[in-house]
This record gives structure tokens, sequence and C-alpha cells, in this order.
């Protein structure tokens, strides 16, 4: 499988520190022991909402070395901690994120944002999510999803742009004359 460019990685980052970089200051958002950041985790899933928008069934947590991870395979989520290292409640949404994004997609790409807004949004609030909408929008983060053309509007749209530049289409005869005669 081909890996997918992640050219706002540093962006995403930056705003996401500029946001929560206090929160680790912040007992509230500090999730210390493992039973805590499960029962977050837990509830996460667990919500109406949260249901409602993706399907999980399951969730499996394992302990490793290095940073924490998170996947979905099949309906599971599968998150990776750190054994005996506190997370925030901000990085456990990120993971979710992580998780619940096409992995065709970048990383950190235009659809982990929006999913990570929106789950901030539903879970730390409105306020702290448009902190992060304006940081992201700051650090130029890309976070509206590109809609796909189908192959007639890409035409369509390839036939628009040829008639507003008549040049280029002097240029492509003369280069399919000259292809065709070699």
């Amino acid at each position: 499988m081909e890996k997918v460019r992640d050219s706002q990685r540093g962006k995403v980052l930056d705003a996401i520190d500029k946001v929560f970089g206090h929160a680790i200051e912040d007992e509230e958002y500090v999730l210390k022991e493992y039973a805590d950041c499960k029962d977050f985790f837990c509830k996460v899933a667990k919500s109406k909402w949260f249901q409602r928008n993706w399907e999980v069934e399951a969730l499996e947590f394992r302990f490793k070395n290095g940073t924490p991870e998170a996947l979905k395979a099949g309906d599971t989520l599968i998150f990776s901690l750190i054994k005996n290292k506190a997370i925030t409640k901000d990085e456990a949404l990120k993971l979710y994120a992580h998780a619940l994004s096409p992995s065709n997609e970048p990383p950190h790409g235009r659809q982990f944002c929006r999913t990570y807004l929106s789950i901030v949004q539903h879970f730390l609030g409105k306020e702290v999510s448009t902190q992060l909408s304006t940081a992201f929008k700051e650090f130029g983060v890309k976070t509206r999803v590109r809609r796909e053309l189908t192959e007639e509007q890409k035409k369509a749209l390839k036939d628009r742009m040829m008639a507003l530049r008549p040049w280029e289409k002097a240029r492509n005869g003369k280069r399919a004359k000259a292809a065709a005669t070699a």
C-alpha cells in the first residue's frame, strides 16, 4: 500500500499545542490512571452521539512502548497506550479521530481534522472546539473535506478552462500534431 503524504502534520500539531498546551497542568483534563483512561474511552464510545455517527461494537486496549496509537479493525477500535503514562482528554480524543479517519487519507488530513473538531466539540464543549478551529485557521490547517468530482464533472471543468484559455488549446494542438508526425 502506498504511503499517503501527511503535509499538514506540523500545522495540526502546532494548533493543537496552542489550544491544549496548558492541559497537562489542568487536573480536570489529565487521565492519570489506566482505569480513568479506560472509563473515558468507554464513555465516549457508549455515548448516543458517538454511536449515531460511527459504528463501533467493541474497544480493545493494549500496552506498548513509544507513542500511543489507535486503529480501527472492522467494528472494533484498538487503542495502544503506554503503561504508567498519563494522557490528556484531548490526546484521547485525538486517538479516536485517528482511528475513525479513513486509512487512505493522510494521518493529519482534512478528514482527521473534521472528525477531531466534531469529537472535541461534543466531549469538551463548543468553546474549546471554537478555539481549536480558530487555531487551525491561524496555522493554515485545511479542514474542509474535498468533494470528489465525477469523470463527467472533470471533463466539463476542463472544457470550461480551455474555453477561457485559448492559447492552451492551440499549444496542445501543436503538441498533438508534432507527436503524430514523429
